[in-house]
């Protein structure tokens, strides 16, 4: 299961964010990512983004990075995914380099573009808690300081309504 994990994560090149907010209640947003050798996430966003304001206020926000892949079941609900809730912060301004070169690396020529402008930042999301689910009946645990699932989610099973 490990594998798995670490191969979908990788396999995404986007993530959506979901930013609690004041108005709207929640703030949702796409956004390019890397992961770094510690297990944290970093995104890069523009200060003139309508979600900026919710980040750069939130102490948590929640990930979800989803395949394109089907279960084998055909529906697009049962799609494989994952969401990670994590602590989020504005990244070391000492560190931004390094970063950078993870996402130009991910993304090419364009972060070169985008990291000369001023209004663009950094977020540093470390994950907390999450779940891993590969289809129906296959969920697993992330655990805190752990970004690897290490427990399946088993419960008492689904039952048929009566008539």
């Amino acid at each position: 299961m490990i594998s798995k994990y670490i191969d979908f994560i990788s396999e995404c090149r986007s993530v959506t964010v979901a930013i609690p907010a004041l108005n709207p209640a929640v703030d949702a947003c796409h956004l390019p990512f890397i992961k770094d050798e510690s297990g944290n996430f970093y995104i890069l966003t523009s200060q003139i983004a309508s979600h900026y304001k919710s980040l750069a206020k939130s102490k948590e926000v929640s990930l979800m990075f989803v395949s394109g892949n089907m279960s084998k079941f055909g529906v697009e609900f049962s799609l494989e995914r994952c969401k990670i809730n994590c602590q989020v912060r504005l990244a070391e301004s000492v560190r931004r380099n390094d970063i950078l070169m993870g996402f130009r690396a991910r993304y090419g020529e364009i972060i070169d573009t985008l990291s000369k402008f001023e209004d663009f930042n950094l977020f540093q999301l470390r994950p907390k808690t999450g779940v891993f689910i590969r289809g129906f009946g296959q969920a697993y645990k992330i655990l805190e300081g752990d970004q690897i699932p290490s427990e399946r989610i088993i419960g008492p099973g689904h039952k048929n309504q009566s008539k």
